[in-house]
């Protein structure tokens, strides 16, 4: 891949996270937000699944916009979720959770994806990040789906964050 064939996967995914996160506040009053969450999750399970299988590089462009679509729907939901659903005592620490989330995963993301391509290929970023998105949606589906366990709170955080390593580790290829 050139220089050039890079920016346009950033710069497309980003530029559905911007278009996307401005219209989460209208979504979040006409939709549930467990309804939200999961299409967030779905779409950002079909975006992995695309990008990673693509044969071409339009297909991997398709596929990192959809995931910027379901990462802008996610990204907002994660501080309501924390908000709205966790115990007052945990309050303070989801908040740390998810904010360490958003800063720590820049200065992560480059580094561990630059080790996961170095030795097994760019695909793997995606096929790794595959199976957190698919454990988050699985726990979020689940019938009990709300957070009122400060831990199911933190595991959601986690995938959160394991997105955005992926994304930033992927815009380095």
């Amino acid at each position: 891949m050139t220089t050039a064939t890079v920016q346009w996967i950033t710069t497309g995914y980003l530029l559905m996270l911007a278009l996307v996160i401005p219209a989460s506040s209208y979504l979040k009053r006409r939709f549930a937000m467990k309804a939200l969450f999961l299409t967030a999750a779905l779409l950002f399970l079909l975006g992995t699944v695309l990008a990673a299988a693509a044969p071409s590089f339009s297909w991997l462009l398709g596929g990192r916009l959809i995931q910027g679509v379901g990462t802008g729907l996610a990204l907002p939901l994660m501080f309501n979720i924390v908000l709205e659903q966790a115990p007052l005592d945990k309050m303070g620490l989801m908040i740390g959770v998810a904010s360490l989330i958003t800063a720590v995963a820049p200065a992560v993301g480059p580094f561990a994806g630059g080790a996961i391509v170095e030795a097994f290929g760019w695909r793997m970023i995606l096929w790794c990040c595959y199976h957190c998105c698919f454990c988050h949606w699985y726990s979020v589906s689940r019938p009990s789906g709300r957070c009122r366990n400060w831990c199911v709170c933190l595991f959601h955080g986690w995938n959160i964050c394991c997105w955005f390593v992926r994304s930033r580790a992927l815009s380095l290829r």
